[in-house]
C-alpha cells in the first residue's frame, strides 16, 4: 500500500508529518492513553485505538511543500476498516490531521460445517481429524457451511462425492446462501450457505464438500464423511473355542471381531455378564472393528462364561457373540496323608494309609513311594552285621559301633521304591475341579520303624508341579539286634582289644541289656572303653593286666584276648513288650607257625616225601602252605661262593612236570583243631633233587613263617676241579687253607696225601695225613704224639645237603710244606680225588675262557675263568681297544 500526504505551506521553520492508524474499539480492547493526543475532531466521538506507523515505512520531502510518502510492502487484513491519518507537527500552532478509511480485500481463512438436526462426530483418519455425519439411509440432513471474516465477498459451493472422490448424482437442495456483516471485525463480512441432502444407501460411502471460491479460486474445502447408520453383525471370538482347555497361568490373546455396522460399533468383553477391561485399543479395518483381550488362565475362572458384545447408534441394545465356556486346567493345590490307626503301630498289624489330593482339573493321579529311612535299614545297607572295633593301646580310647544314639533326625540317604495303592472314585472340588483319593495297605515289620510313606499327586497337564505329603511310621516291637546275623562268627586277632556293639534296638527303648558266656553274665569292665585314656601309664599298666571278655553298658568289651577265650557269647535285651537274646561264636585268630618238618632220605630214582606240620587260626590248609626249592646253579664253578635263589612257589595241589612226567606234587590237609599238614612229593629222585626245600605258611595273619626241609640220597662224589682251587700260596709264616669242594651224599670219607721228594731229591715219597698226630706219616699204624699246635688240621664242613667242603689247614707255612697235596673222597658208591699244589707266592695266572654274555647299544657283559692268584688278592683289568675306545674296568678278586 502506498500513500502520500502533502502539507502546504510547510511552515517555518519546516514542520513534520506523522502517519498513524486509528482502529475501531474491537481491535484494541484497552486503548493506550499516552498515545491519544487531544484533537478537536475526536471531541464528542468514540475513542479509538491509535498506533503510530514506524518511520521506517515512510520518507519526508521538503521542496516548497512538506510531503510524506508511506510505503507498506505487505499490508494484511488486520488494517481492514481502520483509518489512516496524516498529522502535522510544529513548534507553534495547532496540529492538523487528515484521515482516510482503508479497505483491504481478503478471503476467509476457515470454513465451518454444522448439522442443524443432529450433531457431527469426529474421527481420525491417517492421524487427521475428520467430521462424520451419521444417519440412516435415505434420511434428510440439513448442513450449514459458514465462512469466517472476508472482504468483499466469496462464494460457497456444495459437492457430494463417492468414496473414490467421484461426484455423486444426488440432489442437493440449497435452502439459503447469504452474506452477513461480521460482528467481530468491523466492515467485514461472512457468508453462510444451508443445504438439504438425502443420505446414501447402505452399501455406499460418500463425502460432502463445502468449497469456498474467492476471485475464481477454490481457497478452502471442508469435508464431512457421510456415515450410514446400521447395526453390526454378531461379533466372533477368535483364539479360543468353547470348552478348549487353558492352563492356569497360560496367556492367550483373544480377538473379538465384528463386521459391518455403521458407525463402527464399540466392542466390550464380558465375563459372567460383567464387563472386563482390555489393555488393547479397539482397531478399525475395512468392513469392521476388532478388540483384543489378553486372557491369563486362573483356576477361579474355570467354568466362567466369556463373550464379546458390540454397541452402536443403530440399535438400542447390544449385539452379542456366542458364549465361550472357559475350561481352565490347574494343578493340585494341596495333599493330605493320614493313617487309620493311632501311633505307635504294633508290628505285623495291617494299616491303611489314606491320601487325598486337593481340587485339580483334570483330576490328579496318585503315586505312592516308600522311603526306607529306618536306621536299621540304613545300617544294614552299610554292613549286614556289626564288627569288632579294634584299638591299639597307643591310640587312646576305644570306638563304638553304635548308630542309634543321639538325636532322632531322619537320615538323608533313604532308599526308595514305588508302591501300588487303591484308587477311590473322584468327587467334585472347588473351582469346578475334582478331588482324588487313594489308599495304601501296609503290614509294617519291626525293620520298618521310622520309614516314610509319601503320597505324590499331579495331573496329566502339570506333571512338573507335583504336590506331596508324607507320614512317618512309628512301629512298636520287642528288642532286636541290628548288628547280629544268625550263624555269623565274630573274629578277633589274639592279643587285640576292642568292643562289639550288636546294637540292641526296640520300641519302646530297651530297658535291660546283659552279655553272657556259658550262661553266666560277664563281669563289668573297670574302664569305659569309649572314654578311657590309655596314654596314661597308670591306666595302661592296669589294662595290660586284663585279659578276656567284659561288659560295659550295651558293649561287649575285649581286653588282650587270647586263643583260649574262643567261645560262644550271648546277648540278652528286654523292653516292656518282651525279651530277646542272640548267640554267636567269638573266634580268636593267630598266625600260622610251622611246628615240625620231616626230612627225606631216599635212594636215587625213588620218590621222596618232605612233610611240613603247622598250627594256626584260620586253618584252611589249602591256602596256607607254599613250597620253594633253593638252588645254587654255580656250585661247580664258584663252589661255596655260588649265589642261591628260590624257585617260584608251588601251592597246595600244585604240580610240576619234567618231559611230561610229574616231578613235584604238593598235598595239604587239616588234621584236627588248628593243626595242618602239607607234603611235597618228589618223584624219581636224582642227584640234582638233593638239597634244601623251603616250606612257607601264611594264613593271612602277619607274620608268615618258614622252615627248611632237606632231601638226602646216596650218589658218587663229584669234586669241583677249578684251576683257582688247584694251587695255593701264602707268605711264609701265614696260615693257608686247602679246600676240596665235593658234591656227594651222604657225608664222605676224606683222605689227604702229600707227594714230595725225599731229602736227596731222587725219590717221590707219598705220605698220608694222620689226623690224630696232625702230620703226614708214611704208616698210619705208628704211634705218635700230637703237638699242642698241630701243623696240619683236617676238617669236613657240610654246606648243604649233597654239598660238602673238605678243608686242610697248614699252620705257619714253610718252604718245607711245598708239594702236591691230594684230596681223596670216597663214599659207598665211588671215589674221586683232586690235586692241590702248595707253592710260594708269585705272579697271578692269566684268566681263561673269556666270553661274551650279552651286548647292548652302550655296554658289553663278559665273563672269564680265574687262574691261580699267586697267593695274593687279584685285580682284573678289562679293555676293548679294537672297538675304537679304551674302557678300563678294575675288579678285585673278592668282588662279585
Amino acid at each position: 500500500m502506498r500513500a502520500e500526504c502533502i502539507a502546504t505551506p510547510p511552515g517555518y521553520p519546516v514542520g513534520a508529518l506523522f502517519w498513524r492508524w486509528h482502529f475501531h474499539h474491537s481491535v484494541y480492547q484497552t486503548p493506550k492513553s499516552h498515545i491519544l493526543p487531544f484533537h478537536s475532531k475526536d471531541f464528542g466521538q468514540v475513542i479509538s485505538a491509535i498506533e503510530d506507523v514506524p518511520t521506517s515505512f515512510y520518507d519526508t520531502y521538503t521542496n516548497g511543500e512538506l510531503k510524506a510518502v508511506l510505503n507498506i510492502p505487505n499490508i494484511n487484513r488486520r488494517y481492514h476498516g481502520a483509518n489512516l491519518s496524516c498529522e502535522t507537527a510544529h513548534d507553534t500552532g495547532v496540529s492538523k490531521r487528515v484521515d482516510v478509511n482503508i479497505k483491504i480485500q481478503f478471503p476467509p481463512q476457515n470454513l465451518t460445517i454444522t448439522l442443524k438436526n443432529n450433531q457431527l462426530s469426529t474421527g481420525l483418519v491417517n492421524r487427521r481429524t475428520e467430521l462424520i455425519a451419521y444417519a440412516e439411509e435415505n434420511a434428510k440432513l440439513n448442513f450449514v457451511c459458514t465462512t469466517d471474516e472476508m472482504y468483499p465477498d466469496a462464494k460457497l459451493k456444495w459437492v457430494l462425492h463417492t468414496e473414490d472422490r467421484a461426484v455423486a448424482t444426488s440432489d442437493i437442495e440449497i435452502v439459503r446462501d447469504e452474506i452477513k456483516t461480521s460482528t467481530r471485525k468491523p466492515e467485514a463480512f461472512i457468508r453462510e450457505s444451508e443445504v438439504i441432502i438425502k443420505m446414501l444407501k447402505r452399501n455406499q460411502y460418500g463425502y460432502l464438500d463445502c468449497q469456498m471460491w474467492y476471485e475464481g479460486t477454490n481457497h478452502l474445502v471442508q469435508t464431512v464423511r457421510l456415515g450410514i447408520i446400521y447395526p453390526p453383525d454378531p461379533p466372533i471370538i477368535k483364539g479360543l473355542v468353547n470348552g478348549e482347555p487353558l492352563r492356569s497361568g497360560e496367556s492367550r490373546r483373544l480377538t473379538c471381531e465384528c463386521l459391518n455396522g455403521h458407525p463402527p460399533p464399540r466392542l466390550q468383553w464380558m465375563k459372567n455378564d460383567q464387563p472386563i477391561a482390555s489393555t488393547f485399543t479397539q482397531r478399525n479395518f475395512r468392513g469392521g472393528v476388532s478388540l483384543d483381550l489378553e486372557l491369563i488362565g486362573k483356576m477361579e475362572d474355570n467354568g466362567a462364561t466369556l463373550r464379546c458384545v458390540a454397541m452402536n447408534q443403530a440399535q438400542n441394545g447390544v449385539v452379542k457373540s456366542a458364549n465361550i465356556a472357559l475350561n481352565m486346567y490347574f494343578p493340585v493345590t494341596e495333599v493330605k496323608v493320614s493313617i487309620n490307626r493311632e501311633s505307635p503301630i504294633l508290628a505285623e498289624n495291617e494299616i491303611e494309609v489314606n491320601c487325598e489330593a486337593g481340587s485339580a482339573n483334570p483330576p490328579a493321579s496318585i503315586q505312592w513311594r516308600y522311603f526306607h529311612c529306618s536306621r536299621i535299614k540304613q545300617y544294614m545297607r552299610r554292613a549286614d552285621h556289626s564288627t569288632i572295633m579294634l584299638t591299639s593301646q597307643a591310640k587312646g580310647s576305644l570306638p563304638t559301633g553304635s548308630i542309634l544314639t543321639g538325636s532322632d533326625e531322619l537320615a538323608q540317604d533313604c532308599e526308595m521304591d514305588e508302591r501300588t495303592g487303591i484308587d477311590d472314585p473322584t468327587i467334585n472340588g472347588s473351582y469346578g475341579g475334582f478331588i482324588s483319593r487313594g489308599r495304601l495297605i501296609l503290614r509294617p515289620q519291626w525293620r520298618d520303624h521310622l520309614d516314610i510313606v509319601t503320597c505324590l499327586v499331579s495331573n496329566s497337564v502339570y506333571n512338573h508341579l507335583t504336590k506331596q505329603s508324607e507320614v512317618q511310621l512309628n512301629v512298636s516291637f520287642t528288642p532286636h539286634f541290628i548288628g547280629f546275623q544268625p550263624g555269623h562268627v565274630h573274629t578277633i586277632l589274639e592279643g587285640s582289644s576292642g568292643t562289639l556293639d550288636l546294637i540292641p534296638y526296640g520300641n519302646p527303648k530297651c530297658e535291660k541289656i546283659v552279655w553272657m558266656r556259658e550262661g553266666r553274665p560277664l563281669p563289668t569292665s573297670k574302664f569305659d572303653p569309649r572314654t578311657v585314656d590309655l596314654k596314661k601309664p597308670s591306666i595302661l599298666r592296669q589294662v595290660s593286666k586284663l585279659s578276656g571278655l567284659y561288659q560295659f553298658d550295651e558293649l561287649l568289651v575285649i581286653w588282650n584276648i587270647k586263643r583260649i577265650h574262643t567261645t560262644n557269647v550271648t546277648i540278652q535285651a528286654e523292653n516292656n513288650l518282651g525279651k530277646t537274646q542272640a548267640t554267636f561264636l567269638l573266634n580268636v585268630t593267630f598266625p600260622a607257625q610251622i611246628t615240625r618238618v620231616k626230612d627225606a632220605n631216599v635212594s636215587l630214582n625213588e620218590m621222596a616225601i618232605l612233610e611240613c606240620l603247622a598250627n594256626g587260626n584260620p586253618s584252611y590248609a589249602e591256602s596256607v602252605f607254599q613250597w620253594n626249592r633253593r638252588l645254587y646253579p654255580g656250585w661247580d664253578i664258584e663252589a661255596d661262593k655260588a649265589p642261591g635263589f628260590e624257585t617260584s612257589s608251588l601251592g597246595c595241589n600244585g604240580v610240576t612236570r619234567v618231559n611230561g612226567n610229574v616231578k613235584h606234587l604238593v598235598k595239604c590237609e587239616n588234621i584236627g583243631g588248628y593243626n595242618m599238614r602239607s607234603q611235597l612229593q618228589v618223584y624219581n629222585v636224582t642227584r640234582d633233587d638233593v638239597g634244601l626245600y623251603v616250606c612257607k605258611v601264611n594264613n593271612g595273619i602277619f607274620p608268615s613263617h618258614q622252615s627248611d626241609a632237606k632231601l638226602f640220597s646216596v650218589f658218587a662224589p663229584e669234586i669241583v676241579k677249578q684251576p683257582k682251587f688247584a694251587k695255593v700260596a701264602a707268605p711264609f709264616g701265614k696260615n693257608v687253607d686247602l679246600q676240596c669242594f665235593v658234591r656227594v651224599e651222604p657225608e664222605p670219607k676224606v683222605v689227604w696225601q702229600l707227594n714230595r721228594r725225599d731229602h736227596e731229591g731222587s725219590t717221590t715219597v707219598v705220605r698220608v695225613l694222620d689226623s690224630e698226630c696232625g702230620s703226614f706219616v708214611a704208616d698210619l699204624g705208628v704211634p705218635c704224639i700230637r703237638a699242642a699246635r698241630p701243623k696240619f688240621v683236617s676238617s669236613m664242613k657240610k654246606i648243604r645237603p649233597g654239598y660238602y667242603s673238605a678243608i686242610l689247614r697248614i699252620n705257619g707255612i714253610h718252604v718245607t710244606d711245598f708239594g702236591k697235596y691230594t684230596c681223596k673222597i670216597s663214599s659207598k658208591m665211588e671215589k674221586d680225588q683232586f690235586d692241590i699244589q702248595v707253592t710260594g707266592t708269585g705272579p697271578a695266572e692269566v684268566p681263561f675262557n673269556l666270553r661274551l654274555l650279552n651286548a647292548s647299544a652302550n655296554s658289553l657283559k663278559i665273563a672269564w675263568g680265574q687262574g691261580f692268584n699267586g697267593g695274593h688278592k687279584q685285580t682284573f683289568t678289562v679293555s676293548a681297544p679294537r672297538l675304537g675306545f679304551l674302557s678300563l674296568c678294575f675288579i678285585k678278586e673278592d668282588e662279585s
